[in-house]
């Protein structure tokens, strides 16, 4: 998916960028990584926050805020089965800007 309609126009406006390194440790079953993302505010004014979606954290527990939820709505609660070496979630260690301040 390439974020674009299908006379070719964008969607959105293309006002953020990743780059993303990330290397797999198959003995331990993690990945570990950095990113870094260039965002760029279109608003006429000026911001002081930025929202990050972590939305792999929704498979981090069975205490989780999804989990919880799915259960409410009666799903089926197939997570028992799920081992304990087999959830996932993202770590996130640090925030900083790209001067180097520190934001976490």
């Amino acid at each position: 998916m390439d974020g674009a309609a299908g006379n070719g126009a964008a969607l959105s406006p293309r006002n953020a960028s990743y780059t993303i390194d990330v290397r797999l440790d198959h003995a331990s079953r993690t990945l570990r990584g950095s990113q870094t993302l260039t965002w760029t505010n279109l608003q006429e004014q000026p911001t002081n926050q930025l929202w990050f979606h972590l939305y792999w954290n929704a498979w981090s527990n069975r205490q989780s805020t999804w989990m919880r939820e799915d259960r409410l709505r009666g799903r089926s609660d197939r997570r028992g089965e799920i081992a304990a070496d087999d959830w996932s979630y993202l770590e996130v260690d640090s925030v900083a800007l790209a001067g180097g301040a520190d934001l976490t």
